[in-house]
Order: C-alpha cells, then sequence, then structure tokens
C-alpha cells in the first residue's frame, strides 16, 4: 500500500520518504547504485524545493480514472473522478499525473490554468 497519511509539514521530506523512498524500497533501489539513488535524491529535493501549500489531491488522476455519467434526476451528463489514493500535497502532483497514458484534453488544462494557475517551473517539475 502506498503511505498517504499526513503530519510531514515539509513537501520534499514528505515526496522523498513516502513517494520515491517507497518505490525504492518496493524495488529494491531498482537494482541501481547507492551514488545514483543520492544524486537522485539531491536533485528531486532541488526541484521540489518551492514550498507549495498543501492541498488535497486525488493521488492518482490520470485519464484512466476520469470519466462521465448522467445524473439521475435530469439527465444531464456531467465529469467524474475515481479510483482516489488521497492525499495533502503539491497541487501540481495531481496535473503532473493527467500528462501520463495521452493525457487529457487542452480544455482540460485551459480550465485549470483559468481556475488557478501553475506557478512557474511546474513543467519542469511535472517529470518527478
Amino acid at each position: 500500500f502506498q503511505p498517504n497519511t499526513p503530519g510531514m509539514d515539509d513537501w520534499v521530506e514528505f515526496w522523498l520518504e513516502y513517494r520515491l523512498g517507497h518505490m525504492l524500497r518496493l524495488t529494491g533501489n531498482a537494482r541501481c547504485k547507492q551514488t545514483k539513488i543520492d544524486d537522485l535524491i539531491s536533485k528531486t529535493s532541488e526541484l521540489l524545493s518551492h514550498n507549495p501549500k498543501p492541498s488535497l489531491l486525488h493521488g492518482d488522476l490520470w485519464g484512466g480514472n476520469k470519466g462521465f455519467c448522467k445524473k439521475e434526476e435530469d439527465q444531464k451528463v456531467v465529469p467524474i473522478i475515481f479510483d482516489p489514493a488521497a492525499y495533502y500535497g503539491d497541487r501540481e502532483a495531481d496535473i503532473a499525473m493527467t500528462y501520463l497514458f495521452g493525457g487529457f484534453k487542452e480544455d482540460f488544462y485551459n480550465g485549470y490554468e483559468w481556475e488557478w494557475a501553475l506557478p512557474e517551473r511546474h513543467k519542469k517539475r511535472r517529470t518527478v
């Protein structure tokens, strides 16, 4: 299971311990030498050090976890998201997930930017 419990105030520490660290432990450090792991941790720390305000995240927001349904009362078609792995973190993490496996349509990203513009360098951070 992926640890999602709150309790860490620092985004970099959370990511290193509960995301990157968790995956490295599960894969036996992905058969990488410790020097490569140390370099990855250093670069990740630098990239994620922008100190974001925590947001409630879906946690697994990719194209396979979105859809549409009809509302019973008026048969209106509405968008839905499902299969969350919710946690508090940097909202850029959810946006970055949307680019996996084909991404979302451009109107999604335009709407997001209209509501709450992403900070500078978010495109570089989404690779993490």
